[in-house]
């Protein structure tokens, strides 16, 4: 069974996609109540600071197979560059009773979100 749980975001610099999805300027974060959600599921901890990115979690696990990493504008990057959040994701979350759980447990917490999260 998965665990969530929140806890306040302090003393830690507001990462850049949040202030980009809530259109933040530096100096007003610190009017902000921040929070981080975990949620712990086939024993990997995951990490949120708002809904849209358990929503991008989530719609990444609900599918079965998945697209090609490959994009034309990252031929001309780095690998640093044009690696995607999901790559740094262990694999066995993929295999297939591990991804029901997953998605399961995003479910729970998306549904918790929009009373904890922005």
């Amino acid at each position: 069974m998965a665990r969530i749980w929140i806890e306040p975001y302090r003393d830690q610099p507001i990462p850049y996609e949040y202030r980009r999805d809530h259109e933040l300027r530096p100096e007003a974060t610190g009017l902000l109540t921040r929070k981080i959600m975990f949620v712990t599921v086939a024993p990997f901890t995951f990490r949120f600071i708002s809904t849209r990115q358990i929503e991008g979690c989530l719609a990444y696990y609900v599918q079965k197979t998945r697209h090609t990493d490959i994009e034309p504008e990252a031929a001309s990057m780095n690998h640093w560059e044009a690696q995607r959040w999901y790559t740094e994701l262990p694999m066995y979350l993929l295999e297939e009773p591990k991804r029901r759980k997953v998605v399961k447990a995003l479910g729970r917490a998306l549904a918790l979100s929009p009373t904890l999260l922005p």
